[in-house]
């Protein structure tokens, strides 16, 4: 008998490979999934906004950073001390206003430059909740630990949240017509909201996702939430706060994406790296003796032959240093 629904992919209708490069942004579950592609050596600009969550929020970013405008005067405040700006992360605060627009125009540069480029945009949702600015209305994406009474809490509706991606791709297609999208919805919960609301705004979400999917060419689904949800449906499977997916979790989502959305060869490719990868963390007893000398010769060998596919450099380069120590 079968005690688990597992769920099983079918083939990507267009695939990943090491010559194309990602951007990700959205939730701390984007940079997870940007942060093992980055490890497995694919080209990626991780989350360079820093984590944040809804889906207004997230298009609104990289549309700013596309645009380069000037940042909005009504988004800086001042608090405990500290410069911050209620669109983007808690990370590119600072004591001087100043610094905080530079980080955030230098966080538009790599944006802008690397989605001039871009073969995959993976963007990851947390909750369809937003929070309004109760001076003008807007919506930010990050409270920045400023008072409650400044705010409004609500939750989108997927018209809202369709609409705000429509005017993303519109002006993503003009820049790269061939630009595969791939959304997903995090599997970490947002116990803040209660259980029950979490599921509320969860759903609201896959409900729009849905129809994005539906509406738009070359933007796919990957079930990250289900999978955890449906497919692990565990606590062995959570972090001790029971809240974010734990190692084991993870691996299993990723060969998952894996075996939905990388070639055959690039998949060949990246067993060959993470052979190799494992063998680099080894620490010999005695760093002089024979076999270690051989065992390092073999081991730049392989990344020799793997130079020219992947960005080796840095590591042949160590390997050779260690030979000749």
């Amino acid at each position: 008998m079968i005690f688990r629904t597992e769920i099983v992919l079918p083939t990507a209708p267009h695939m990943l490979d090491y010559q194309q490069q990602v951007f990700t942004t959205g939730s701390c579950f984007a940079a997870s999934l940007g942060h093992r592609l980055q490890l497995n050596k694919f080209s990626v600009t991780n989350t360079p906004f820093g984590t944040v969550y809804n889906p207004v929020s997230i298009h609104r970013q990289i549309l700013d950073a596309l645009a380069g405008q000037d940042l909005a005067e009504d988004d800086f405040f001042t608090h405990q001390g500290q410069w911050r700006n209620v669109q983007y992360h808690s990370s590119f605060n600072d004591l001087n206003r100043e610094n905080v627009s530079n980080k955030i125009r230098h966080a538009w540069q790599i944006a802008r430059q690397s989605l001039h480029h871009a073969d995959w945009l993976i963007i990851t949702y947390g909750t369809a909740f937003v929070y309004e600015l109760t001076s003008n209305g807007r919506i930010v994406a990050n409270c920045q630990k400023l008072p409650s009474a400044w705010f409004r809490k609500r939750l989108l509706t997927p018209t809202e949240i369709v609409a705000s991606f429509d005017e993303l791709i519109t002006h993503l297609r003009r820049l790269r017509p061939q630009v595969n999208i791939l959304v997903t919805l995090s599997p970490v919960r947002h116990v803040r909201d209660s259980l029950p609301l979490n599921q509320v705004s969860k759903s609201v979400v896959r409900y729009a996702l849905h129809q994005i999917v539906e509406k738009h060419t070359r933007v796919s689904y990957f079930p990250s939430y289900e999978i955890v949800l449906d497919d692990l449906r565990d606590y062995r499977f959570y972090e001790s706060d029971l809240i974010h997916p734990n190692q084991p979790a993870l691996d299993y989502i990723w060969e998952k994406f894996c075996d939905a959305y990388l070639t055959a060869e690039t998949k060949a490719t990246l067993a060959r790296w993470q052979s190799i990868a494992a063998e680099l963390q080894h620490r010999a007893f005695d760093p002089d003796a024979k076999a270690n000398k051989q065992r390092l010769e073999k081991l730049h060998q392989q990344l020799l032959h793997l130079r020219g596919v992947l960005p080796v450099e840095n590591e042949i380069d160590e390997i050779a240093k260690q030979i000749n120590s």
